[in-house]
C-alpha cells in the first residue's frame, strides 16, 4: 500500500510541474484537497466521529419528532451537545492539518514552489468548506425527512432551518477548524492539546455555565465575556419560540466574520514572522483591527440595537422595571381618536404617528402625560406644523401644548418615534409581535408599559378606552396578521380599541367559524381549537351570569402563540380580549399537542375572569394584588361549583400572597378573612356571589383592602380574625 508520504510527494511535484501554468490553478488547489482527503479518510477516528454525529442526531430528532415531545424549533436550537462536540472534532482537525505537514516536510515544499503556499492555504480551506457543508447538510437533511414525514411541510420553516444550521454549526466549525490550525501553528509538541481542551469549552454553548462554575474577576461582567465567545446558542436551555424561529439576526452572522477574520488575521501573523516578513505589518494592522471592531459588537447598546440575544428576554425588562422611575400623574380628561400610523420594521421601529387629542374636561390643558415604550426614542412632536416642546422619561411623555387646549377641543398631533422594541414585544425584520395592548402607540394611561410584581413582569393594559378609527400603513414581506381590515395593498384601517400586529412563523387558518393565527409548528395543537372554543363559550357565558357582565361576545378572531417569558407565574397573563380578537398566550416548552389548549392547569378559568372583567380597564400596578386575589377567589368557587378538576392550587397562591404581604398591613388583614371564610363555608355559589361584589370595587376602581375586608366579614359572618 502506498505511504502517506509517498502519495504527498506525488501531489507535490505533480503541482511543480504545473505551476507556471495560470489555467490550471484549480487543479492544483483540488490535488491539495484530494491529498487532505486520502490521509484524513484512512484516520478511523474521523469515521466514527462522523457515523456517531449521525446517529446522535437521528435519534434526538426521532425523540422530537414523536407525538409525547413534539418539538421541531428545539430539537435543532437544544441540540447543543452536538455544537459543543463538533467543535472538539474541528479544533483536532485543524491540528491534523498542521501535524501532517510537519511530519512529511511539506510546508518546506510548498515554500519553495512558486506561489505554493497560497494552494497550500486555499486547498486547506477549499477542503474545510467543503467537509463542513457535507457534515452540516447531512444532519440537516435527516432532520428535514423525519420532520416532514411527522406532518411539518412549511417550506418558510426549512429554510431558516437550513441557515440556522449554516450559523451555529457551518461558521462554527469553521472557525473551530482555523484556531486548531492557529494552535497548532504557534505550540509544537504535545503541549497544544491541553491549550486545546481549555479553549474548547470556552467558546461553545456549554460556557456559560463553565464561566458560573469557575467564577470571574468582580469587575469583569461574566454574561458579556460568555456571549462574545459564544460561537454556539448562548443560552441553549431556553425553550424555542414558535412565533419568532430561530436566532438569525445580522448581529449573530456579523460575529462569526469577525471570528473568522480576527483567527485569519492571527494565522497569517503568525506566519509571517516565521518566513515572510513583509506580510508582518499588514497581518497585524489587520489583527489589531479585530478587537475594536469586536469590542464595539458585543456592547450592549449594539447587541440590543440589533435584536441580539445577548440578554435573556424576561431579565433584560425585569432589571429595568424593578428599579423605573416614578411615573409622574396628574389629572386630565382626554381622549386620542383618529390615528393614522406610517410604519417602517427592519432592525429597528421607525413610526410617524398623527392622532388626535381631545381635551374631555371642563379645565383647559397646557399640557399632557401619554405613555410610550420607552425604547422608542421621540425624535420629534409636531401641532400645526410647528414643533411642541416634550420631555420623555422612561414610558411617560410630557407634551407641552403652545396655548391652552380649551374643553371639548382637539389638537392634531404628529409623533415621529424610532428604535428597539421590548424583549417580549419584538420587532425586527425576522419577526413581529406588537399586540394591542402594548404601548407601541401613544396613549392615555398614566402607567409605565410594564412592571415588576413579585419578581415577575406584568403587562400593563395600554388598549384605548375608547373606539376610534386607525389606519395602519405598512410594507410587510412576510405572513402578516393584524385585526384591521386591509382596504389596499400595504393598507389597512377599522374603528376599534387598539392595533395588533404579528409577523413571523406564523399561519392563519379558518376553523370553523373563527380565523385562526397560530405558529406553523403548532399544527397540532391547532386541531384542538374547536373543542377549545366551545369551553370558552361557556365558561364566558356562566362567568357573565355569576358577575352580571353584561355585552360581552367572543371575537372572531383568535391568536394562540407562545407567551415571551418562561418566567411568566401569574396566569393573567396570558390572555387578552380585544374588540375584535382574542389572543391566548402558551407557555413556549409546552409540546404543542392536540390537547393542550384544554389542559387543566393553569386553570382556563383564571386566564379568562382577568381578561374578561379587570383587564378590560386599565389597572396600576400597585393595585395587581387586588385583581390577582380576585381572580384567584373566583376560580376556586367556580370550580366547586361545576365539581371542575381540584383548586387546591388556586387557594395556595392566595395564601402565598397573604404571607408576602406585611402582618400589620390592610393586604393582609383582608386576605386573611377571605381565607378563613373559604375554608369554613361549603357552598360556592355564597363566594361566588361575594366575588360579584368585589367586582363591584373593582369596576369603579375603588382598590380599598378595608371595604374589601369588611365586605368579607359581613359574606363570610365572622369576627375579624385580628
Amino acid at each position: 500500500m502506498m505511504s502517506k508520504r509517498v502519495i504527498f510527494l506525488i501531489t507535490i511535484f505533480s503541482m511543480k510541474g504545473c505551476m507556471e501554468q495560470p489555467e490550471v490553478i484549480g487543479l492544483q488547489i483540488f490535488s491539495v484537497m484530494r491529498t487532505l482527503w486520502r490521509v484524513v479518510s484512512r484516520n478511523i477516528l474521523f469515521w466514527v466521529t462522523f457515523v456517531v454525529l449521525l446517529i446522535y442526531n437521528s435519534l434526538g430528532f426521532l425523540y422530537s419528532a414523536s407525538a409525547e415531545n413534539y418539538m421541531p424549533g428545539y430539537a435543532l436550537t437544544g441540540n447543543s451537545y452536538s455544537v459543543q462536540g463538533g467543535i472538539l472534532a474541528f479544533l483536532f482537525l485543524g491540528i491534523l492539518f498542521v501535524r501532517i505537514e510537519e511530519k512529511h516536510s511539506l510546508h518546506e515544499l510548498y515554500v519553495s514552489m512558486q506561489r505554493g503556499l497560497f494552494y497550500q492555504i486555499a486547498g486547506k480551506l477549499a477542503f474545510a468548506v467543503l467537509f463542513i457543508i457535507v457534515v452540516f447538510t447531512s444532519v440537516y437533511i435527516m432532520y428535514a425527512i423525519i420532520f416532514i414525514q411527522s406532518g411539518l411541510t412549511d417550506f418558510r420553516f426549512y429554510m431558516d432551518a437550513y441557515f440556522y444550521m449554516l450559523l451555529y454549526w457551518g461558521l462554527t466549525f469553521f472557525i473551530s477548524l482555523l484556531l486548531g490550525i492557529l494552535l497548532a501553528t504557534i505550540f509544537k509538541g504535545k503541549i497544544v492539546y491541553p491549550i486545546l481542551f481549555l479553549i474548547w469549552p470556552l467558546i461553545g454553548p456549554i460556557n456559560k455555565m463553565v464561566f458560573l462554575q469557575i467564577g470571574l474577576d468582580p469587575f469583569l461582567d461574566s454574561s458579556m465575556l460568555a456571549a462574545a465567545l459564544n460561537l454556539g446558542e448562548f443560552n441553549p436551555n431556553s425553550p424555542f419560540n414558535a412565533l419568532y424561529g430561530f436566532s438569525l439576526e445580522p448581529y449573530h452572522w456579523v460575529k462569526r466574520w469577525i471570528w473568522i477574520a480576527a483567527v485569519s488575521s492571527l494565522i497569517l501573523l503568525v506566519l509571517a514572522i516565521k518566513h515572510y516578513i513583509k506580510w508582518l505589518i499588514g497581518s497585524g494592522i489587520m489583527a489589531v483591527s479585530i478587537i475594536p471592531a469586536y469590542l464595539f459588537l458585543n456592547s450592549s447598546p449594539f447587541v440590543m440595537a440589533n435584536n441580539g440575544t445577548f440578554y435573556d428576554r424576561s431579565a433584560y425588562e425585569t432589571s429595568y422595571y424593578q428599579n423605573h422611575e416614578e411615573y409622574d400623574v396628574f389629572q386630565q380628561h382626554i381622549r386620542l381618536e383618529n390615528y393614522d400610523i406610517l410604519l417602517d420594521i427592519d432592525q429597528k421601529l421607525q413610526a410617524d404617528v398623527t392622532v388626535e387629542l381631545l381635551n374631555k374636561g371642563e379645565q383647559p390643558l397646557h399640557q399632557a402625560n401619554l405613555t410610550l415604550y420607552r425604547q422608542f426614542r421621540i425624535n420629534d412632536i409636531r401641532a400645526d406644523g410647528k414643533s411642541l416642546d416634550f420631555r420623555q422619561r422612561g414610558d411617560q411623555v410630557n407634551i407641552q401644548f403652545p396655548k391652552k387646549l380649551l374643553s371639548n377641543e382637539k389638537m392634531t398631533i404628529t409623533f415621529r418615534y424610532e428604535g428597539v422594541s421590548s424583549p417580549l414585544f419584538f420587532a425586527n425584520r425576522q419577526a413581529i409581535y406588537l399586540p394591542y395592548y402594548f404601548a407601541w402607540l401613544p396613549g392615555t394611561h398614566q402607567a409605565p408599559a410594564m412592571a415588576d410584581v413579585r419578581n415577575g413582569i406584568h403587562r400593563i393594559t395600554h388598549h384605548n378606552d375608547n373606539q376610534t378609527t386607525y389606519k395602519l400603513r405598512f410594507n410587510s414581506s412576510g405572513e402578516l396578521y393584524t385585526n384591521l381590515n386591509q382596504t389596499d395593498e400595504g393598507i389597512w384601517e377599522k374603528e376599534t380599541n387598539g392595533v395588533t400586529l404579528i409577523s413571523g412563523q406564523i399561519k392563519q387558518a379558518r376553523i370553523g367559524d373563527m380565523k385562526v393565527v397560530y405558529p406553523v409548528t403548532w399544527e397540532r395543537a391547532a386541531q384542538g381549537v374547536p373543542a377549545f372554543i366551545q369551553s370558552l363559550k361557556q365558561l364566558t357565558e356562566n362567568i357573565q351570569q355569576d358577575l352580571g357582565l353584561d355585552g360581552i361576545d367572543l371575537p372572531s378572531e383568535f391568536v394562540y402563540v407562545p407567551v415571551l417569558s418562561i418566567s411568566d407565574v401569574y396566569t393573567s397573563e396570558y390572555m387578552w380580549m380585544g374588540h375584535d380578537h382574542l389572543i391566548l398566550n402558551e407557555l413556549p416548552y409546552l409540546t404543542p399537542s392536540e390537547n393542550l389548549l384544554l389542559r387543566k392547569f393553569p386553570p382556563l378559568t383564571t386566564k379568562v375572569i382577568s381578561a374578561l372583567t379587570w383587564k378590560q380597564k386599565q389597572i396600576k400596578p400597585e393595585n395587581f394584588d387586588f385583581v390577582h386575589a380576585f381572580d384567584l377567589v373566583y376560580t376556586h368557587a367556580y370550580h366547586q361549583k361545576h365539581r371542575l378538576e381540584s383548586s387546591r392550587g388556586t387557594l395556595g397562591l392566595l395564601q402565598q400572597m397573604m404571607k408576602e404581604s406585611p402582618k400589620d398591613s390592610e393586604q393582609y388583614k383582608a386576605l386573611r378573612t377571605i381565607d378563613l371564610g373559604i375554608r369554613k363555608h361549603d357552598n360556592p355559589q355564597s363566594i361566588i356571589d361575594f366575588t360579584k361584589e368585589w367586582y363591584q370595587f373593582i369596576d369603579r376602581e375603588d382598590f380599598d383592602w378595608n371595604q374589601l375586608n369588611t365586605l368579607a366579614e359581613d359574606y363570610f359572618a365572622m369576627e375579624d380574625p385580628r
